[in-house]
């Protein structure tokens, strides 16, 4: 009998960008020493993730697991896969290949527009604040100064847009940075700090 070849992982799709990702190659029968290595399994050429070749292994020779990391900045279809008559059975017969296609969500959140109301306010006082989002969020953290913006959740109708409030901390300038961080899409990717807003204080009359 022909051999053939199962691949499969036990991740749920779509998977985040940079992620590790359990792969398992499993044979309906033993495969011959040195016949199948890493070198056999294929990845899409442009941006298409990447094998770990130290996680590598089988005990028996008819299954092996590998771990793959999922590309990055991208939303795309990627295709693993091992061509038929790469390896052949322990009685020297070559085998069926197999492919194994995941779907990548890649592209990280980004931040869009920060609201303040009030558009400025004085030290101490507090002051809502409202992030919008290019995708859902499943969390996300804000802080203005040193103060962490509180009770910062998702509108239930809406998980881009996310609302907190924060009370102006004491600083010798007349504004105060809004620091945007953690903020993670719904497959996980992280998005990058984001440090481009602030809040103007109201000056104080001495």
């Amino acid at each position: 009998t022909v051999p053939e070849l199962t691949i499969s992982t036990t991740a749920s799709t779509p998977l985040a960008g940079g992620v590790e990702v359990p792969l398992t190659f499993t044979f309906t029968e033993e495969v011959k020493e040195k016949e199948f290595d890493i070198s056999d399994v294929k990845l899409d050429e442009n941006n298409g993730g990447e094998l770990k070749p130290l996680s590598w292994s089988t005990t028996d020779n008819v299954t092996w697991t590998v771990t793959y990391v999922t590309p990055k900045d991208e939303n795309k279809k990627v295709t693993i896969s091992v061509e038929d008559n790469t390896y052949k059975s322990a009685n020297n017969i070559n085998g069926k290949g197999d492919s194994l296609q995941l779907d990548v969500d890649g592209v990280l959140p980004t931040l869009t527009k920060v609201t303040f109301d009030p558009l400025h306010q004085d030290i101490g006082k507090a002051v809502d604040v409202k992030l919008e989002f290019d995708k859902e969020l499943q969390e996300a953290k804000a802080t203005l100064g040193a103060n962490n913006v509180t009770s910062l959740t998702a509108d239930p109708a809406d998980k881009k847009v996310w609302t907190g409030t924060v009370n102006v901390p004491d600083v010798p300038e007349l504004g105060v940075g809004l620091v945007v961080s953690q903020y993670k899409d719904l497959v996980g990717n992280v998005g990058e700090d984001n440090t481009s807003y602030t809040l103007p204080i109201t000056p104080t009359l001495t």
